[in-house]
């Protein structure tokens, strides 16, 4: 790929390796801080477009940037063609075309992220802002107060992001296979289970139950990873962290209150009346229910990209909670990403979702074996992010946007790797996995 070699050096490199990873970790780093992340996203952008207009097809079209291209043409589409229908036109209408700057920016990560050496850096570095935002945590549950001053509230442990968001656990669910891989790469294996714990305490305590289940697929995706590498042992292993997930949730379900009454609240689903599920879900029954009256009338473009709350009032019951009198508005988003596609970019836009989905499965399965383990942390950011037994943020927000068209860039840049090659440490690892297999076999022969 023109102007991508030279960024292809080895592992240290100065400023001219190092400043295309800073960069797009420096997204990372803006995520806490509102809508400061556009900053290093029109950055990227900007370079992105001007990586097009100088290689062209070469990027757009070649390697990971054909399947990157694919994806975002897939999802992309059906928000253009919800333009003529839509309720809010010129909500639709902006936001629609000043998506086109993700494209621009995967396009920028893909240039520079080609290399392996590159990718490691930035999972180094995304490794360390994780454990230090476990840190500020930690700073905040034991002094009711964190690095940068913000208060605990009770019940929702958030840190860094500030006394009004939510987002804490969420974003730290996502982008958790961040620290677990490099950890399991380099950390020995009590690290490892003290990293996966922190975690699992803090996305608990944070208080999202849509971050609760993003980190359970987490964890099934590195059960189902130690099958294949060491199916002697992996049950084991399984139920070992099994164990220890539910000392620390049972733990946490005795000493904290404010776990407990969510917990309490999430299990009325399990009676089966809708006011039960209603209750455990947050009320949102009506939001749903809206969401699919939309689909119904609108059912080939959808009411149009942000046009979901502007609509809301015109499909909602009398009385429902979330219509504003005031401005005429009502919920902002559906809280579930397939419904939120199917009202605002209709059938157009399910299809597109469904493809995109089936496209980055084959993706990985195409890809070798070594291209799949150095896709593998930047796979289940998205698996996690996407995986449809859950909630999720606005399908068409920037805070969405940022941890799917980032980690999507990597995960295509990874899968074309064809020089992809265990590193070193990978390579050490696997020769202690090979032996320790052997060793295995031989007990479970002998016995």
């Amino acid at each position: 790929m023109k102007g991508a070699a030279p960024l292809q050096t080895a592992a240290g490199g100065g400023l001219r390796e190092w400043w295309p990873v800073l960069l797009i970790w420096s997204a990372l780093l803006a995520l806490p801080f509102a809508r400061s992340v556009e900053l290093p996203i029109l950055i990227m952008a900007l370079l992105g477009a001007r990586a097009l207009v100088k290689q062209g097809r070469a990027l757009a079209w070649s390697g990971g940037g054909r399947v990157f291209t694919l994806l975002f043409v897939l999802l992309w589409l059906p928000m253009l063609l919800s333009i003529p229908a839509a309720v809010h036109l010129d909500k639709t209408l902006l936001g629609v075309l000043s998506y086109v700057r993700f494209y621009l920016a995967g396009l920028f990560v893909l240039q520079v992220m080609a290399a392996a050496p590159a990718r490691e850096r930035l999972l180094r570095l995304s490794a360390a802002l994780l454990l230090f935002w476990l840190f500020d945590a930690l700073v905040q549950l034991l002094f009711h107060r964190d690095l940068f001053g913000y208060d605990y509230l009770p019940g929702r442990l958030n840190a860094l992001f500030g006394e009004d968001s939510k987002r804490f656990g969420y974003v730290l669910a996502v982008l958790s296979p961040l620290l677990l891989e490099f950890a399991r790469l380099h950390w020995p294996r009590w690290a490892q289970a003290a990293a996966a714990l922190t975690v699992l305490v803090a996305v608990l305590l944070a208080g999202s139950r849509a971050a609760w289940i993003m980190l359970f697929v987490v964890f099934c995706g590195y059960f189902l990873l130690y099958v294949r590498e060491r199916p002697l042992k992996a049950w084991r292993w399984a139920g070992a962290g099994l164990a220890g997930g539910l000392a620390v949730v049972l733990a946490a379900y005795v000493l904290y209150p404010p776990f407990t009454a969510r917990m309490d609240t999430s299990l009325l689903v399990l009676k089966g009346d809708a006011e039960s599920i209603d209750t455990a879900i947050s009320l949102r029954l009506p939001i749903w229910q809206v969401a699919l009256a939309m689909y119904a009338d609108h059912p080939v473009t959808g009411v149009g990209v942000h046009g979901f709350r502007y609509a809301y009032p015109e499909y909602a019951q009398p009385g429902d909670p979330f219509v504003h009198i005031n401005d005429g508005t009502g919920a902002l988003h559906s809280h579930h990403l397939w419904l939120e596609v199917a009202a605002e970019t209709g059938s157009v836009g399910l299809a597109g979702l469904a493809v995109a989905m089936i496209l980055l499965l084959l993706r990985w399965w195409q890809a070798p074996w070594p291209a799949r383990r150095m896709a593998l942390p930047w796979a289940l950011v998205l698996l996690a992010l996407l995986f449809p037994l859950n909630t999720h943020v606005p399908a068409y927000s920037l805070l969405m946007a940022v941890l799917l068209w980032l980690p999507a860039a990597l995960y295509c840049a990874a899968c074309a790797d064809v020089t992809a090659r265990p590193g070193r440490a990978d390579a050490s690892a696997a020769a202690v996995q090979r032996a320790a297999a052997v060793s295995d076999a031989r007990s479970a022969t002998s016995g």
